[in-house]
C-alpha cells in the first residue's frame, strides 16, 4: 500500500522534467508538442497545483485540482500570516502541503490565486512555478519568495480513510446523450472560474480549461441529459471542444455566433498570435487569467525577462511582449504572454501596441 514516502519519491522522479504552463488542469505528457507557443524538451507540462495533485494520486486520493481546494485537503497543521520564516518548521512533516495566498479570501475561492508546494522536511520543499519551472527541490524562501503570505499547512498522509477518493466515471445515460445544435453566445457567471470539461459531467471528467467570470463563448451544441448541477442537466459544448454546465452561464443577447466576427471599435487594435509588441502604459498588471477579477501575479511569479522590466509585479511602459493567445471579454481584449495575462485593450484604451 502506498504511503507518504511514495509521494515524495514521485515528486522527485520528475525534477528537471516539467515545463510550466499556467492553469494546467493536470500533469500532461509533453510528446514534444507546443504549449502556449512554447516547446520544451522535458516529459511533462504542469502548474503548481496539477503537479502536487499528480504526486498525491499515488495514495489514491484526490486533493483537488487547483490550489484553493488543496488548501482544504487532509487535516490542518498550522495557518498564519507573514513571510516564510513565520512557519513553525518543527511542526512540519515530509509530505505536508504548504499553501500560500496573497489574498485572505482565497480560501473561499474568491477572486485570488495562490501557490502550493510539498514539504520534504524542515525548510525544504518541492514545487513548480514560473520562475523555477522544472520541479525544483529548494529552500522555501526560494520557492515562495520573501513576501508575506496567508499560509495553510495541510497533512494528507495521516488520513485514516480518504475523505475525497478519486471518483469512478458514471455510465452515460441509457441511449446516450441527447444532442442539439445551438450556435449561440453565452457568458460565464460562475466566480471566480468555471471548469470546461471533456464530458458533460463533473465526476472523473478531465478539466480542459478554467474559464474566468465574464468570459464569452459560442456554444455549438447542448445536451439536456448531462449530470445535474444545481438541478440543471443542460450542458453546453464550448466552440466544438469541451463542456460547461448551463447552470453557471447566461445567454448573451444579440451575441455573435461562431461563424462571424464581432465588429471592431474604431480604435481597437487587431491583435494576432505571434505578434511582438510593447506596453503603452506604466504599471500594467499581469494576471493569472484574463479579467480584472483575476489575481495579479507577484514579481517572483513573472518570467525572468518580465521581472527585469517590472516594478512590484507590474510591467513598465515599453516592455516587449509576445502575444501567445487572445481572449475577448465583451469589448475588452486580453493577451496571454509568457508570464500570464495582460489587458491589451481595456475600456476603450490601448494598453499594448
Amino acid at each position: 500500500m502506498a504511503n507518504i514516502n511514495d509521494v515524495i519519491t514521485r515528486a522527485r522522479s520528475v525534477i528537471g522534467q516539467i515545463g510550466y504552463t499556467m492553469n494546467a488542469p493536470h500533469l500532461t505528457p509533453n510528446r514534444n508538442m507546443l504549449r502556449n507557443n512554447v516547446r520544451h524538451q522535458g516529459l511533462f507540462w504542469a502548474d503548481c497545483s496539477s503537479y502536487t495533485r499528480w504526486c498525491f494520486d499515488v495514495l489514491g486520493v484526490n486533493i483537488g485540482d487547483w490550489t484553493a481546494p488543496q488548501s482544504e485537503a487532509g487535516t490542518a497543521v498550522w495557518s498564519g500570516f507573514g513571510n516564510a520564516n513565520a512557519i513553525p518548521f518543527n511542526q512540519l512533516q515530509a509530505g505536508d502541503l504548504i499553501v500560500g495566498s496573497t489574498a485572505q479570501n482565497f480560501w473561499q475561492g474568491v477572486g485570488a490565486g495562490g501557490h502550493v508546494a510539498i514539504s520534504v522536511g524542515g525548510r525544504r520543499v518541492i514545487g513548480v512555478n514560473s520562475a523555477n519551472p522544472n520541479a525544483t527541490e529548494q529552500d522555501i524562501v526560494n520557492e515562495f519568495g520573501n513576501g508575506n503570505w496567508f499560509w495553510r499547512i495541510r497533512r494528507i498522509g495521516d488520513w485514516t480513510a480518504p475523505q475525497n477518493p478519486i471518483p469512478q466515471p458514471p455510465s452515460p445515460p441509457s441511449g446516450g446523450y441527447n444532442f442539439e445544435t445551438v450556435n449561440q453566445r453565452f457568458r460565464v457567471t460562475a466566480s471566480p472560474i468555471l471548469h470546461r470539461r471533456r464530458h458533460p459531467r463533473t465526476a472523473n471528467s478531465e478539466i480542459i480549461e478554467r474559464l474566468p467570470n465574464g468570459f464569452e463563448f459560442t456554444a455549438t451544441r447542448r445536451v439536456n441529459n448531462g449530470e445535474s448541477v444545481n438541478g440543471n442537466r443542460n450542458w453546453l459544448e464550448v466552440e466544438n471542444s469541451g463542456w460547461v454546465s448551463e447552470a453557471h452561464v447566461q445567454k448573451v443577447q444579440g451575441g455573435t455566433p461562431l461563424a462571424q466576427n464581432p465588429p471592431l471599435q474604431s480604435n481597437r487594435p487587431n491583435f494576432a498570435v505571434g505578434q511582438n509588441l510593447r506596453t503603452q502604459v506604466d504599471g500594467l498588471r499581469v494576471r493569472i487569467a484574463p479579467g480584472t477579477n483575476q489575481r495579479a501575479l507577484t514579481q517572483l511569479e513573472l518570467t525572468q525577462n518580465a521581472r527585469a522590466n517590472a516594478t512590484n509585479g507590474m510591467l513598465n511602459r515599453g516592455t516587449a511582449i509576445t502575444v501567445q493567445e487572445i481572449r475577448n471579454i465583451g469589448a475588452d481584449v486580453w493577451l496571454r504572454i509568457p508570464s500570464g495575462w495582460i489587458a491589451g485593450f481595456f475600456q476603450n484604451q490601448i494598453f499594448v501596441g
